[in-house]
């Protein structure tokens, strides 16, 4: 091959790796589009205030769900427990049960370890759970910063078992919802 020739497949496999990242580019484009459109469908979607007289779902001690009539002193209105949709509900029961099953699951290896946060000490690193941008459960990490709730932090070991242990209850419990 001489050096023409040369010249030309190096500038046609170029021009072919720029077509390509293009095309790429706009794929990505598009599906960033799309979710978009889905993200913003459930945000605007608006929040539903009960009025006295609405019959809603509570969530009992035992997991169950009862319709309820809402009144102003609603105690489980107040608590978080009463839901417009028997699946709010229903889902609000199995993020508490993922949560739960995580957490406890979080406590006993640190138990094991011997390890607790102590946030007045630098460098003491506390690792926490997370989902990436596709939903996948992770770890995250920090010395100070606390932006979940105390039992949420355990040792490196901790979360790694858990995301691996279970990762669906892990996803349940961010909100990750499955596609």
């Amino acid at each position: 091959m001489n050096k023409k020739e040369l010249a030309k497949k190096l500038v046609a496999d170029k021009a072919e790796a720029i077509t390509n990242s293009g095309t790429e580019l706009l794929n990505a484009l598009a599906r960033l589009d799309k979710q978009y459109e889905e993200d913003k469908e459930r945000v605007d979607k608006p929040f539903k205030w009960p009025l006295t007289g609405d019959t809603g779902f509570t969530l009992s001690a035992k997991g169950q769900i009862r319709d309820e009539s809402y009144t102003l002193c609603n105690d489980a209105y107040a608590r978080g427990a009463y839901h417009n949709t028997r699946e709010e509900a229903d889902l609000h029961d199995e993020r508490r049960l993922a949560e739960i099953r995580v957490t406890r699951r979080i406590a006993k290896i640190n138990l094991e370890d011997d390890w607790e946060a102590d946030w007045r000490l630098k460098g003491h690193l506390k690792y926490y759970l997370i989902a990436d941008s596709r939903g996948i459960p992770g770890q995250g990490v920090t010395e100070i910063v606390r932006s979940h709730p105390p039992h949420w932090y355990g040792c490196e070991r901790a979360i790694k078992t858990v995301i691996k242990e279970l990762p669906g209850d892990c996803k349940t419990m961010l909100g990750v919802e499955d596609e």
